[in-house]
């Protein structure tokens, strides 16, 4: 687990602020096929974003050149992947 980078978050936070999930608590479990991400929130605020690896998971699938040819940007930040050479 870490914490995300304040400038991909900050975008998100504004989007679930202006929606009905307003406040939103909980974890959003992200599966891009080659890999899962949990998104932890707290009063709509992403509060850390975790790698779950390789798993059938996820309420939300995407490919994951779909929903952003660079995700890994998105979610692990510049420099800070807990496993080398990701």
């Amino acid at each position: 687990m870490w914490p995300p980078a304040k400038e991909r978050t900050s975008a998100l936070e504004r989007r679930i602020a202006a929606s009905a999930f307003a406040g939103l608590t909980q974890s959003v479990i992200i599966n891009l096929y080659k890999e899962t991400f949990a998104l932890n929130f707290a009063a709509g605020k992403v509060t850390s974003v975790e790698s779950q690896g390789f798993t059938d998971a996820g309420e939300i699938r995407i490919p994951p050149l779909v929903f952003a040819p660079s995700y890994r940007l998105l979610f692990r930040g510049l420099g800070n992947s807990p496993r080398p050479g990701v």
